[in-house]
């Protein structure tokens, strides 16, 4: 659902989809803790990449530093 999500956040390009996909790319499964895995992380990043916002761009630059090589690759 959430990568679904994130590609139709790509397709509407706003703005105030940033503050969900960064909730999505933050949100990372661990041993501990629920959350997303790499495939919604890199389709965050990659909607994230279509929007022409500081917030969006700032998203993008912090994940081609990420552990995860798939969500380096939709940073690029």
């Amino acid at each position: 659902q959430a990568q679904a999500c994130c590609t139709f956040l790509a397709v509407c390009s706003t703005p105030q989809a940033v503050p969900a996909l960064r909730r999505i790319f933050d949100l990372r499964r661990t041993l501990l803790r629920k959350g997303f895995g790499e495939a919604p992380r890199a389709a965050a990043i990659t909607a994230a990449a279509k929007i022409n916002h500081p917030e969006a761009k700032a998203l993008v630059e912090a994940a081609k530093s990420d552990k995860s090589e798939a969500v380096r690759n939709a940073a690029k």
